[in-house]
């Protein structure tokens, strides 16, 4: 029995050293400093945002718009190359109050800039600028593709003296969104301003800015005068901006037929408003008039609300786009419509009335 008292208080004692040495390695390594790796963690963390903004940052610049008593801020976008090597920006027209302007770069580079031409109701100014180093231009995608739903984001410049980038994510919440527009210097409300409606927050400063899809593709540019609502944003469809900037390239004045009739592409409107319109259900594609305004040269040719138009002088009216790029490109003084109303078809003749011109500015 001695002898097993004396063994458990060997045991004991041995672990008792055992458990003194542990607690002072314990105390060792409480008091060094703890390495982390945070920092590095940090920066070297990527998603999909990441990577589209370092895409795009340099892509958008900021606009100074020097007037006669005060500056007007706002944003542009490197649209793309010019035939003489110069580099185009467009931006809102509204932001571009005279011929004096600045361009403001990422890189902290400032270049003046020319206006080659405004128009005011699409609200897009073309500018171009030849900076002595080099600069990419957005891919410019296809607005028609845009779905409701889809993740984009918005870049714009708060403050245009000292470059501040911002961008904004969200989601395209309404795609075919068309605002009437008036203008005073046009003095006509017979336009439809073709807008993408998203999420993603923008401020006036942002206005001119890119609206972009997850593959960096630029599909609007951001005009924060159209928005609907308060809690979103609107762009310019990117397919509009090519028709009016086509249009400005050439230094004479914007042409479009304004027909002064309104009107929805059937091929996504819902099936209520169908119903709504007395829409023949046989038809699949044309323009359904949802608004025809007084005085014009539709409400003199008969044209009613309702009624489906699917031909213009013999070109078939199979999408909303198909209207608008034959509006910029119509040179006739006569139409003749083929319109359906209920389940008759009628020929409507419209004579085309001078329309409002574009601002343009000469060297």
């Amino acid at each position: 029995m001695r002898k097993l008292i004396i063994l458990l208080v060997a045991l004991l004692a041995v672990w008792n050293v055992a458990l003194t040495m542990n607690l002072v390695e314990m105390k060792k390594d409480a008091s060094k400093p703890v390495e982390t790796n945070y920092r590095e963690i940090s920066t070297e963390f990527q998603t999909d945002y990441t990577e589209l903004i370092d895409v795009v940052r340099t892509k958008v610049v900021g606009i100074v718009s020097h007037g006669a008593y005060s500056d007007t801020f706002g944003s542009g976008v490197i649209y793309g190359k010019a035939d003489d090597g110069g580099t185009l920006v467009v931006t809102n027209a509204h932001i571009v109050s005279g011929t004096d302007v600045s361009v403001y770069f990422a890189n902290r580079e400032e270049v003046k800039g020319t206006v080659l031409g405004k128009d005011p109701l699409s609200d897009i100014a073309l500018l171009i600028i030849y900076p002595e180093f080099n600069i990419e231009a957005f891919t410019l995608g296809n607005s028609r593709l845009v779905k409701e739903g889809e993740w984009v984001l918005t870049s714009g410049c708060r403050s245009s003296l000292d470059y501040n980038g911002f961008f904004s994510e969200g989601i395209v919440s309404s795609v075919n969104r068309t605002t009437r527009k008036y203008s005073t210097e046009a003095a006509i409300y017979d336009y439809d301003m073709n807008l993408i409606q998203t999420t993603a927050g923008v401020d006036s400063a942002i206005s001119g800015g890119a609206l972009v899809n997850m593959n960096g593709e630029l599909i609007g540019i951001v005009n924060s005068s159209a928005a609907v609502f308060s809690s979103e944003s609107s762009a310019i469809e990117i397919n509009e901006v090519k028709l009016v900037v086509e249009q400005l390239l050439t230094g004479e004045e914007i042409h479009r037929t304004l027909t002064g009739f309104f009107a929805k592409d059937l091929k996504v409107l819902p099936l209520y408003l169908k119903s709504a319109y007395q829409v023949d259900i046989a038809l699949e594609s044309g323009l359904v008039v949802t608004d025809v305004s007084a005085d014009s040269m539709a409400a003199k040719a008969g044209l009613l609300i309702g009624d489906v138009i699917t031909k213009i002088n013999d070109i078939d009216m199979d999408s909303y786009q198909t209207y608008r790029e034959w509006m910029y490109h119509n040179a006739e003084k006569q139409l003749t419509l083929e319109v359906h109303r209920g389940l008759d078809t009628l020929k409507l003749i419209l004579t085309v009335e001078e329309p409002p011109v574009a601002e343009t500015v000469n060297d």
